[in-house]
């Protein structure tokens, strides 16, 4: 929120949440920003672009609901925090996500697990 500071938002109409992650930070933007400017959620754009790709590749869901998916979360750190909160992340996934899946991990993108 530093990087807002030296903004005259009173110039600005839209942001646009651009990377995938940044919807998780709506409701604070929407705190700390001005009424008058619009916030646009890209992650609708990307997850119709993703369900195209795997749509093109036969990559759809299985009906077969004896089939359980693995999850990996890809990390491209080594920095012990990152791992820390892509563990925290694993976690609430396998608490919350009401997915049964068969095996979930996080792998640094050099193969190696974290």
């Amino acid at each position: 929120m530093h990087k807002l500071a030296g903004l005259d938002l009173n110039q600005y109409g839209t942001i646009v949440l651009g990377c995938t992650h940044y919807p998780y930070y709506k409701h604070i933007l929407r705190d700390i920003i001005p009424d008058h400017i619009q916030l646009i959620d890209g992650s609708h754009g990307t997850v119709q672009r993703l369900a195209q790709v795997m749509q093109e590749n036969q990559l759809k869901q299985s009906s077969d609901t004896s089939v359980r998916p693995s999850i990996q979360f890809m990390c491209s750190s080594h920095e012990q925090q990152y791992i820390d909160k892509l563990q925290t992340a694993l976690y609430t996934y396998q608490t919350f996500g009401g997915m049964d899946t068969n095996e979930q991990s996080i792998v640094r993108a050099d193969g190696e697990q974290c």
